[in-house]
């Protein structure tokens, strides 16, 4: 990869301070307003935060982050008065309007950075002012990718690709490695293809050695091992990214086909023998 241009941050333009909180109970954060233009982040990794900003109320769960401008008057206090830990940070920078005063859950990777964000902010090391706005970059970058189901575009062309002698087949395989993220059936395709149920069933078999069902699953296994190769996205959000809505098929499916599964394959990172 070629990367030759001049970079000028967007995301985080200024970082104004990130502190690292733990509060006992029936601890409570007063009504305040920060600096104008800024914007605040508040990710929670321990109790739960009930937050009123401005006129609306929302409660804030571990592994959850919201961002909202520090204009507005805000404050909180554990749930309940329970204990909480949480990390602030007020930076400005440019980041979708959508993200605003909405909860978010944080995925694995977001997480890790998370972590490296905490660990920057309770010592002072060389260069640690770059390193900060940098991960705090990066996760915001990875957030908003998460929040807007961003999938790469360079997604495997399709697992079944070959071409066959039926224009009806390639044309069949061609729909399942384009469609195969949507509720995609073999009434759908035989719409799509022109041809009965009974004789595409009787083709696919015949020319690929393998049912509908199969080859539609083989392609999201596909997709999903470059997802979890990507190491970007929660094993949910994968499964409903390829087609699945629930993890738990997702992952039955996922390892009937690779032999492992996807967490399994994603601790492995590698390419493990498909079984067929």
């Amino acid at each position: 990869m070629l990367l030759k241009y001049k970079f000028k941050p967007v995301l985080v333009t200024s970082v104004y301070g990130m502190s690292h909180f733990g509060m006992k109970r029936d601890k409570v954060i007063k009504a305040h307003v920060h600096l104008p233009k800024a914007i605040e982040m508040i990710f929670v990794d321990y109790g739960k935060i009930s937050l009123k900003l401005g006129s609306k109320s929302f409660v804030v769960k571990p592994g959850e982050c919201i961002m909202f401008s520090s204009g507005v008057k805000h404050s909180f206090a554990g749930v309940e008065g329970a204990p909480f830990d949480y990390l602030n940070i007020m930076f400005r920078g440019t980041i979708p309007s959508t993200i605003f005063n909405n909860i978010f859950p944080v995925n694995r990777k977001c997480f890790e950075l998370m972590g490296q964000l905490k660990q920057e902010s309770t010592q002072e090391q060389l260069h640690g002012r770059e390193i900060i706005a940098s991960f705090l970059t990066i996760f915001l970058g990875f957030l908003i990718r998460q929040i807007e189901g961003a999938v790469p575009e360079n997604m495997p062309e399709s697992v079944n690709y070959k071409r066959y002698q039926s224009k009806i087949v390639n044309r069949a395989l061609k729909i399942i490695a384009e469609e195969y993220s949507k509720p995609l059936n073999i009434k759908m395709l035989c719409k799509s293809v022109g041809i009965g149920d009974s004789r595409l069933r009787q083709l696919i078999k015949r020319e690929t050695g393998e049912n509908f069902s199969t080859l539609l699953h083989r392609q999201r296994v596909a997709v999903a091992k470059h997802l979890l190769n990507d190491g970007t996205y929660s094993l949910a959000e994968i499964a409903n990214a390829v087609g699945y809505n629930y993890p738990a098929f997702f992952f039955t499916i996922f390892k009937r086909i690779t032999g492992l599964t996807p967490g399994a394959y994603a601790i492995s990172l590698g390419e493990p023998t498909e079984k067929r």
